[in-house]
């Protein structure tokens, strides 16, 4: 098991919940970040926390077309880094999201394709 004391953990503005204060009060350093607007990962980082509500539409598209964000997400989960994606940030993780009356195998958006899955939302 990792000892989460001293752990430095980024996450994304909107995963501010519960576990976040969890995290925090275990002695993890929860560093802010935005996987919309920064490019890059920083250096140091020991596990990435993706969070969120349930994704929309153009949002998805808006964090799909990070390219540099999506590769560093999955350089950093290649090279051992602890992922934790909930809600949007599971969606962020997958290979796919199919939208409400959306029919197939779902819209690839262009997401981290970490997990094999396709997520859909009904």
């Amino acid at each position: 098991m990792h000892n989460i004391k001293h752990t430095q953990i980024l996450l994304s503005p909107d995963a501010m919940h519960r576990n976040l204060e969890l995290l925090g009060a275990a002695g993890a350093e929860l560093v802010p970040f935005s996987p919309l607007r920064d490019l890059l990962l920083p250096p140091g980082l020991s596990a990435l926390y993706l969070g969120g509500s349930a994704p929309e539409p153009a949002l998805v598209q808006r964090l799909s077309a990070n390219a540099p964000m999506l590769a560093a997400v999955r350089a950093f989960a290649g090279a051992g880094g602890l992922v934790l994606g909930e809600g949007g940030g599971l969606a962020y993780l997958s290979q796919a999201l199919q939208l409400p009356g959306e029919a197939g195998a779902g819209h690839d958006m262009g997401e981290c394709q970490m997990l094999p899955q396709v997520l859909a939302m009904a």
